[in-house]
């Protein structure tokens, strides 16, 4: 079962048919994702890691899994507010520069848990690129 609805169903105490077709549905949606995607519990250990998180971090689930989220980036340690999403945290990991996600996961008012979504700065500069394009674009027109 995907590793991240099955936290919650352990959570929750249900397990049932609905919970594994959904399970297997996200597995295909979040490994199909362009982006790292990492949950942690309310601890900070990771439960969970796509397949271009793997690629990113450059290590394999059995590496990330089960550990702590700062034994295997501690860059992030002091770089978010625990109890906010923040958005585009840049640090350097090995030889690339990452960009950072965060966002806590609440249930019934308790925190739970924590997502981050990252990719490489490389990845970004496209976007970026595409938006001053359509800045210029308009800066033009506007001069029309």
């Amino acid at each position: 079962m995907h590793r991240c609805i099955e936290f919650y169903a352990n959570m929750n105490g249900r397990r049932d048919k609905m919970i594994e077709e959904t399970a297997s549905i996200l597995d295909v949606a979040i490994d199909s994702l362009r982006t790292g995607f990492i949950m942690t519990d309310d601890e900070g250990i990771v439960r969970y890691v796509n397949q271009k998180g793997e690629e990113l971090l450059e290590k394999n689930k059995e590496e990330i899994v089960d550990q702590s989220i700062f034994e295997i980036v501690p860059a992030l340690r002091n770089k978010f507010s625990e109890n906010e999403s923040q958005f585009f945290k840049s640090l350097n990991y090995g030889n690339s520069k990452l960009f950072f996600n965060y966002s806590p996961q609440y249930y019934q008012g308790k925190k739970i848990g924590s997502t981050y979504l990252f990719n490489e700065e490389k990845y970004y500069e496209f976007f970026l690129k595409k938006l001053d394009s359509y800045k210029n674009l308009n800066h033009d027109l506007k001069a029309i």
